[in-house]
């Protein structure tokens, strides 16, 4: 009797888009959406009970870029609380790394620097409703979140191809994966939905960002589950066949070539750090510009 053939990335995307839920309601009435003709308009509030992340291969964990440099229990927490009725315990965390914490007050410093550039540029962007390392993200800035889409197809694209020197090519060997997040399973708060927002990029994409805390393994989330298939090239080329080859995904303009050319620089401005501390309680400003004066300091300049 021959070999029953596994199942490829078409399979997978016929079988979820089959079989999962696509959309329940947030609770509220309207909400913003972006329509076909760039223009931001009120549609009834709907979210989506599944999101879908793609990847061609599968690795050992599920991170953020920000954390794929640093062991699995590293943390920018330098400390914690633990409270029991009304007495507590100021307690030093083991696994605090330093460094991490640099790469996160950069990302966010960063984000808030390039989204009060665009806004000085584009008068109807929308700064105030926008969150700066979510949009980043789309555009290559490392950050505490995990991109995923409303689209499996979208998501079955990016798990059947490579990228490599500026371009898409189809994976015809080994093994890909496509992971589900049932978005009613995770905490409030943890998604938030940039395919909306008025730049070609994340819109293309439907593209959703999981907030992951450092110390989260997505693995052993109930709210994750994931789908194995053998990659092929037939498969992957219907794929691509979609999205144009991912030219749909990842369109180029004024906004993206701004964006990545100043990700390029290792740098913040005085601006951009005043820009990151004024969001916090003022009680907090100075003890926060404290701490990135002083993990900056000789690493990462302040211009």
């Amino acid at each position: 009797m021959p070999k029953k053939p596994f199942c490829n990335i078409v399979d997978v995307c016929d079988f979820l888009a089959k079989h999962r839920p696509q959309f329940s309601s947030y609770g509220v009435d309207t909400e913003l959406v972006h329509s076909s003709d760039n223009s931001l308009t009120e549609a009834p509030a709907i979210k989506p009970t599944s999101l879908f992340r793609g990847q061609n291969r599968e690795y050992q964990t599920l991170r953020p870029t920000i954390y794929r440099s640093y062991p699995p229990m590293s943390t920018w927490q330098e400390s914690q609380t633990v409270t029991i009725a009304e007495d507590s315990l100021y307690m030093p965390h083991p696994h605090y790394s330093e460094a991490l914490q640099r790469d996160f007050y950069y990302s966010c410093i960063k984000a808030a620097e390039l989204i009060a550039e665009v806004a000085t540029r584009f008068t109807d962007f929308p700064k105030d409703q926008i969150d700066g390392p979510a949009l980043c993200q789309h555009y290559g800035l490392s950050t505490h979140l995990l991109d995923f889409s409303e689209d499996v197809r979208i998501a079955g694209f990016f798990a059947s191809h490579s990228f490599k020197e500026g371009k898409f090519s189809t994976c015809g060997d080994g093994i890909g994966v496509i992971y589900v997040l049932e978005t009613e399973k995770v905490p409030p708060g943890s998604l938030y939905e940039i395919g909306f927002q008025p730049l070609p990029r994340p819109y293309a994409q439907r593209g959703w960002l999981l907030k992951v805390p450092p110390e989260v393994v997505l693995l052993a989330v109930p709210a994750v589950w994931k789908i194995y298939f053998q990659h092929s090239n037939s498969a992957s080329k219907k794929m691509g066949e979609l999205f144009k080859d991912g030219v749909d995904l990842v369109p180029h303009d004024q906004t993206s070539v701004f964006f990545e050319t100043r990700l390029a620089e290792r740098s913040v401005t005085t601006k951009g750090v005043k820009e990151y501390v004024a969001r916090v309680p003022p009680h907090h400003r100075q003890t926060l510009l404290d701490s990135i004066e002083r993990l900056f300091n000789g690493l990462i300049p302040i211009t």
